[in-house]
């Protein structure tokens, strides 16, 4: 058969001389397909990884699984610790595995078991911060923000503007007078009904009269006759006496 077969033999401990034809072939595809079986387990344990929401417990079970598998005989327990590292998804606890000099797979699984049940925790604990932390800004943006003055148009409805004298009280660049200019004052920004520039007082006209009393009629009426002027004198000024009738 060569010398291949021979060793072959030799490994499944199969007597040449002794054995039929048939023990024979049923030796080598026990051989062959054993070998083909445990290159392909040993493919799959080594691909393994820890998957998304699978626990530490539930990855390493099924290290163990597949390791029964490989034929890796006393470095079985070496390579599942091995896998153990490469493949579990907490980065910082790869590297924290990786760090460890006189690592075994009893403390591999106890650090692994640790780390897990310390994230489970802190996501417990996440969503309560997270939900202090999104009433916080707002209560001290709500105690920090001045209070509004109220819109003159809605607090006081009806209330006038000072300058063109319609309700509801706007803004002033709003205002309908804003481009007028007042014929009291010739100030722009209001009508003359509501100026508030001083004004002269009816007293003052009387101080502006001499003792003599000019009235004066001037008619702009064509239908109306003109009316010749008349100057009286005052008789309660001192020292004046009535005119010798109406002077023309």
């Amino acid at each position: 058969m060569g010398d291949i077969a021979d060793d072959i033999l030799s490994v499944v401990r199969l007597d040449e001389a002794k054995a039929t034809y048939n023990e024979t072939l049923s030796a080598l595809d026990g051989y062959f397909n054993s070998k083909k079986n445990t290159i392909f387990a040993r493919a799959r344990f080594n691909r393994r990884v820890q998957q998304s929401g699978e626990s530490v417990d539930a990855f390493i079970q099924d290290l163990h699984r597949l390791a029964d598998e490989c034929n890796y005989l006393t470095l079985r327990e070496e390579l599942i610790r091995d896998r153990i590292v490469v493949g579990v998804r907490d980065d910082e606890l790869s590297k924290q595995l990786q760090g460890k000099q006189d690592l075994d797979l009893t403390e591999a699984i106890r650090l692994s078991r640790q780390a897990e049940a310390r994230t489970e925790g802190q996501n417990v604990l996440r969503p309560r911060v997270d939900l202090v932390h999104k009433f916080k800004p707002a209560a001290a943006k709500r105690f920090s923000q001045p209070k509004q003055q109220p819109q003159p148009s809605r607090a006081n409805p009806g209330k006038k503007c000072g300058n063109c004298d319609k309700a509801p009280l706007h803004k002033k660049d709003a205002c309908p007078a804003r481009s007028v200019i007042c014929h009291s004052c010739n100030k722009k920004g209001h009508y003359s009904s509501v100026c508030r520039s001083s004004k002269p007082r009816a007293g003052n006209k009387e101080k502006l009269l001499s003792p003599f009393i000019a009235c004066v009629f001037k008619s702009r009426d064509r239908r109306v006759p003109a009316v010749r002027p008349e100057i009286c004198r005052d008789p309660s000024v001192a020292g004046s006496s009535p005119a010798n009738g109406a002077l023309a």
